[in-house]
């Protein structure tokens, strides 16, 4: 239990606190993508690669979301 209020209290965690790098509006006007259910996913992928730390940057999540539509 002291583990999760560690995580809670500490407003840089990215698991208890998610900030979004970029929002629906950035992967349609920068990929050049349709309004569609695939915005949510790619949303919901970066911000799991965010809590992981695999990115931290607007252009990492950019390039994670190419890299998930040519998937």
């Amino acid at each position: 239990m002291d583990c999760l209020i560690q995580r809670y209290i500490n407003p840089e965690d990215q698991v208890a606190h998610p900030t979004p790098l970029l929002n629906g509006n950035d992967l349609i006007t920068v990929l050049k993508l349709p309004k569609s259910p695939i915005i949510g996913q790619l949303l919901t992928e970066i911000q799991l690669a965010r809590a992981e730390e695999k990115i931290s940057t607007k252009a990492e999540a950019i390039q994670l979301a190419e890299k998930l539509i040519q998937t």
